[in-house]
C-alpha cells in the first residue's frame, strides 16, 4: 500500500483546523451577525476537540516521519 504523505499532511492540517474551530468559529459567527448554524457547529465540535486535536497531532507527526524517510531514501550516499 502506497501512502501519499502530502495528503496525510494536508489531512492533519484540516483536522487541526476543525479541532481548534471551537475557539475561532464562535468569533466568526458573532462577526457575521451571530449565525446560529455556526454557533451550533462550534458547540458540537467543542465537545470532541481534545480527541480531534490529538488525532491531528498524531497525523502530523506520522506524515512528517513518512516524509522524512522518503526524503532520506532519495538522497544518495556520498
Amino acid at each position: 500500500m502506497k501512502f501519499d504523505h502530502k495528503k496525510g499532511f494536508i489531512g492533519s492540517l484540516v483536522a487541526l483546523m476543525i479541532g481548534t474551530s471551537c475557539c475561532w468559529l464562535t468569533s466568526l459567527a458573532i462577526w457575521l451577525g451571530g449565525a446560529t448554524v455556526l454557533s451550533t457547529l462550534a458547540i458540537a465540535i467543542e465537545e470532541s476537540r481534545v480527541m480531534i486535536i490529538t488525532v491531528a497531532g498524531a497525523l502530523a507527526i506520522f506524515s512528517f516521519i513518512i516524509y522524512w524517510r522518503r526524503k532520506k531514501s532519495r538522497v544518495p550516499n556520498k
